[in-house]
């Protein structure tokens, strides 16, 4: 069972397109609304609106002092929500506080997975493939036995949040497509060494990846890409106004091959939101077929929460 008291820890949240003002003081009624107990906030910028949160709370300016500062048995008996931002690593806070629970353990049932999975599949059309993503390590409940069990039961691809996540799964023998959901400069030379996919979601990125492509790639070698497309979450994605001049660029380079084009829903959970995720829909549907009918080859699309 879960404990009464909630507590989050939070790093600086840095892929948003808000005032960092209005985003932290939203975030500060979530925690309320939610009934959050406490909040650690880690990271110079959440630091500077601390007077946003009306609870307890400690704020860091990174994960290191954190660490070298908290005393973890003040963590006893809550349940904690860890949401970190990369370079902040706190994959180091879990394994402390993972350290301190001895008691705590999650098991992992493979048949319970499977069966999941095949109740899906009987709800979707034969032609409809599915992604399972196994980003920060399938959330903590190991990578490659997942993404194992899922390639034996032939799932049709798995993503990932950064390619040493899949570098590690190509490496201990996961043949299956594998998207890499946030592509980092310096992993593109992973990317393609292991075969890997990555999301393109703007012209900054699409141009690093082809310099690497140039400077790295055999001649006839293909690079499978998945485009982004923004409609309305306004996060990361590619503007409706920019779809005709990103169709030349991918034409123009014969290393490049789109495996998908998608886009994000923002509320779909919430049915008081359903107007606009419907609106979302219909701009990803003029998008997505502006791509996939200039190009003689097929396309996967798709468009979730």
């Amino acid at each position: 069972t879960q404990h009464n008291t909630k507590t989050l820890i939070l790093s600086d949240i840095l892929q948003s397109r808000c005032n960092s003002d209005e985003l932290y003081s939203e975030v500060a009624t979530l925690c309320k609304e939610k009934g959050i107990k406490r909040i650690t906030g880690i990271g110079n910028i959440i630091s500077k609106y601390q007077h946003y949160f009306d609870l307890e709370s400690e704020f860091y300016p990174d994960t290191d002092t954190f660490l070298n500062n908290i005393k973890i048995s003040s963590f006893q008996n809550q349940t904690i929500l860890l949401k970190g931002a990369r370079p902040f690593q706190f994959e180091r806070i879990s394994k402390v506080l993972e350290q301190k629970v001895h008691e705590t353990v999650m098991e992992i049932n493979l048949t319970s997975l499977i069966h999941n999975l095949n109740y899906f599949r009987n709800l979707l059309k034969p032609e409809t493939k599915v992604m399972a993503i196994v980003k920060a390590f399938s959330y903590g409940s190991g990578s490659y036995e997942v993404a194992n069990a899922l390639q034996f039961h032939n799932i049709d691809y798995l993503a990932v949040a950064y390619a040493d996540e899949g570098i590690e799964l190509r490496k201990a023998g996961i043949v299956t497509p594998i998207m890499v959901m946030n592509p980092e400069v310096e992993g593109f030379s992973g990317i393609i060494k292991y075969r890997l996919e990555p999301e393109i979601y703007s012209f900054r990125l699409l141009s690093l990846l082809e310099k690497t492509i140039k400077d790295e790639l055999a001649s006839d070698s293909i690079v499978p890409i998945h485009i982004k497309i923004d409609t309305g979450m306004h996060r990361l994605g590619f503007e409706s106004n920019d779809i005709n001049k990103l169709v030349a660029r991918v034409k123009r380079n014969p290393n490049l091959k789109i495996a998908s084009v998608f886009s994000h829903l923002a509320g779909a959970d919430d049915e008081k939101h359903d107007a606009f995720t419907l609106s979302q829909i219909d701009k990803f549907d003029k998008s997505s077929f502006r791509i996939t009918d200039n190009f003689d080859y097929p396309i996967l699309r798709h468009i979730l929460n």
